[in-house]
């Protein structure tokens, strides 16, 4: 979890640093607003997602941001 939508967005640099690491599910970015609650945009996949990210074959290895 970051503490702002500016370091979130910095991880994603990972996915292009990291692709094999980072590329695609394995790195799940879910912006949320001042309140808390996860945007719109982010909302479907990253509940299946989030739901998933404890199972043994969930390919996510970091999660959720602020």
């Amino acid at each position: 979890m970051m503490n702002s939508t500016a370091d979130a967005d910095d991880v994603v640099m990972l996915q292009k640093k990291y692709p094999s690491e980072f590329a695609g599910d394995k790195l799940l970015i879910i912006h949320t607003d001042n309140t808390g609650e996860v945007s719109k945009k982010d909302f479907g996949k990253g509940a299946t997602l989030a739901r998933e990210v404890d199972e043994e074959a969930s390919p996510v290895i970091a999660s959720s941001v602020s």
